[in-house]
């Protein structure tokens, strides 16, 4: 979450990887956990040209999980993930 530096302290309460679909021919995915009791702000270490966020359980159902063509466009190549919620934005191919 801090531009690239990687927390593996014990009491860290943040984890976010990428799943490159792209490599097989498939979608994207990047998947960021916050389980601290604050928001906190993700760093994209990619462009995020083509992204759109398709899940953030701090919203309320239906809008938690919504399809690629119905998520928000990621436009700044950081994500502000509320406190003890998950986001995860995806990239077709």
């Amino acid at each position: 979450t801090n531009g690239g530096q990687t927390d593996i302290s014990y009491f860290s309460r943040t984890l976010a990887y990428w799943l490159r679909g792209a490599s097989i021919n498939d979608d994207d995915f990047y998947v960021m956990i916050n389980c601290y009791w604050e928001p906190l702000e993700f760093k994209l270490s990619f462009q995020p040209d083509g992204w759109r966020k398709i899940i953030d359980t701090s919203l309320d159902s239906p809008e938690d999980i919504v399809s690629f063509e119905n998520g928000a466009l990621i436009l700044d190549a950081s994500c502000l993930v509320q406190d003890r919620s998950i986001m995860v934005i995806q990239r077709k191919v």
